[in-house]
């Protein structure tokens, strides 16, 4: 029975770290190793009947290790999340003990060892799947170091272990440990809160330095507007003398004068693409703020106009599009000409859609998931994308075809 409760205990365990962990990079191979091992240490506490504070440390280990990136920030992460999954094994097994003792005090029926390890793993099972998809949700906005949550959770699981190896070594009485359970299990609800009261507040001050950021864009669109209009009629105006200019130069034969006259109107042309209208300001504030990057690279951009706005939170939009943008521009490359065209629309299913494709330089397939070269696998990376646009009702698509590669989101109007 505790070799069946063992495996099970690993593979929530395991499936806890799946859902959470901060480095996606481990292969399969390795997870089911990780399995393996969590399952083998979870039957060595059985066994040897190991006191809480070495398996809370067995456990916070073992997820460091699988979860560490070689930085700090991962470090932190990684061990918060750690004591937040030996918590919710504390958790599951105080619930337990409680419930047996309310069954035991209204039917006078005491419940079987067996059956208590049971239930603990159902319980267990029943946190990690709420705690699980509520990390995933709340991945792109986690702070980077150890924040007063993190210490919370950490302080939390040592007063929980205490107790645990207080109530089995008969130190403390029964009620002081039961009402305990209750008053933990309360708090760990309450930070939980604050904390997402944190996050909420923290979202605001984004939003709001956005808006800010969009009104002095569009201050400079609007000049850049007027600036390009005054041009075009200066230009409109001189088009006549511009052409008696060639038509004159052409009568001499004298093509260096006409060279020197068309290369001046193309500059002119080129200085009125910095005006940006998509039809969609936020695609407008992100793709001005590459266009520096995009000249520097040499790379032809063609966006289309679109009226139509997807109707999703400004921060997530800003980080899905401007995320893929960037991968586009980095591994936009061509032995002819450099290009990435942006198409905005309405689906045939009457959702939004935009379509990123930049040309590539490569007939191997490009893979999503590991070498930054040929993936997008840097900023908030594919995972955290892919989950923005899940949590948003939408759909990604990436399509690698001879020459191009193209990035496909559907989002809801």
């Amino acid at each position: 029975m505790n070799a069946i409760i063992s495996i099970a205990e690993g593979l929530l365990i395991t499936r806890f770290t799946s859902m959470t962990s901060i480095n996606k990079d481990r292969s399969t191979t390795f997870l089911i190793i990780y399995a393996i091992v969590q399952s083998l240490l979870s039957y060595s506490a059985f066994y040897f009947n190991l006191d809480s504070v070495v398996s809370t440390i067995i456990i916070v280990s073992c997820y460091v290790i699988f979860s560490y990136k070689g930085t700090f920030a991962s470090f932190a992460n990684s061990a918060f999340l750690g004591f937040t999954l030996n918590l919710l094994i504390l958790i599951a097994n105080g619930s337990t003990i409680l419930i047996s003792y309310a069954i035991q005090f209204i039917s006078n029926v005491e419940i079987p060892y067996s059956v208590m390890l049971i239930i603990s793993k159902v319980l267990l099972l029943l946190s990690v799947e709420i705690s699980g998809k509520m990390i995933q949700n709340q991945a792109c906005y986690m702070n980077s170091k150890i924040s007063l949550f993190n210490l919370s959770i950490c302080l939390l699981t040592s007063v929980y272990s205490l107790l645990f190896d207080g109530y089995f070594n008969s130190s403390i009485k029964i009620h002081y440990f039961l009402a305990n359970i209750v008053i933990l299990s309360s708090l760990v609800i309450v930070i939980y809160k604050l904390f997402d009261n944190q996050k909420q507040s923290m979202i605001a001050q984004t939003n709001h330095k956005l808006l800010q950021n969009e009104i002095e864009f569009q201050k400079k669109n609007y000049k850049n507007l007027i600036s390009n209009e005054n041009e075009t009629r200066k230009m409109r105006h001189n088009n006549k003398h511009l052409l008696l200019l060639l038509k004159e130069y052409s009568k001499a034969k004298d093509l260096e004068n006409i060279e020197k006259t068309l290369d001046n109107q193309l500059d002119h042309l080129e200085n009125l693409k910095y005006f940006i209208n998509t039809g969609n300001e936020s695609i407008n504030l992100i793709v001005s703020h590459y266009l520096p990057l995009i000249k520097d690279k040499k790379i032809d951009l063609i966006c289309n106009f679109c009226e139509e706005q997807p109707n999703i939170d400004k921060l997530d939009f800003y980080i899905i599009f401007g995320n893929i943008l960037e991968n586009a521009i980095e591994h936009c490359e061509s032995d002819k000409v450099k290009k990435i065209n942006i198409e905005t629309g309405k689906s045939v299913d009457g959702r939004y859609y935009f379509k990123i494709t930049n040309s590539i330089n490569t007939l191997e397939k490009i893979d999503l998931t590991t070498s930054k070269k040929n993936s997008i696998n840097h900023g908030y990376g594919i995972q955290s994308i892919n989950q923005l646009v899940k949590r948003n009702n939408g759909v990604i698509n990436f399509i690698q075809s001879r020459n191009s590669f193209s990035s496909i989101v559907i989002l809801p109007i």
